[in-house]
């Protein structure tokens, strides 16, 4: 092949490069930032876990759970809405039951 027939489609190519780049590597999505939940509070030092009280017992947790019927923070023992009497599963139960 000539010299000015593979530059000619070197030239295309790098064209259509341009064109389509976002078809061909898309933009990798941006990290979601996690905040802690209300009721928890981070600790000054980077790197430390987080803290909250259990609202059922009141015990300091390192690793709270935030149910998501009630939205409320709990320690291991008192994480599942049954353990929790949880006010926000009661509420679930009585609209399926209607």
């Amino acid at each position: 092949m000539d010299l000015p027939i593979l530059i000619g489609i070197g030239l295309f190519a790098i064209i259509l490069y341009f064109i389509f780049k976002d078809r061909l590597r898309p933009e990798k999505k941006a990290k979601e930032k996690w905040f802690a939940p209300e009721g928890v509070r981070k600790s000054s030092r980077p790197g430390a876990p987080l803290m909250g009280n259990c609202n059922y017992c009141g015990e300091k947790v390192s690793m709270p759970y935030k149910c998501k019927f009630c939205g409320q923070i709990f320690c291991d023992e008192h994480r599942l809405p049954e353990s929790h009497e949880c006010s926000g599963i009661k509420g679930l139960r009585r609209e399926k039951h209607r």
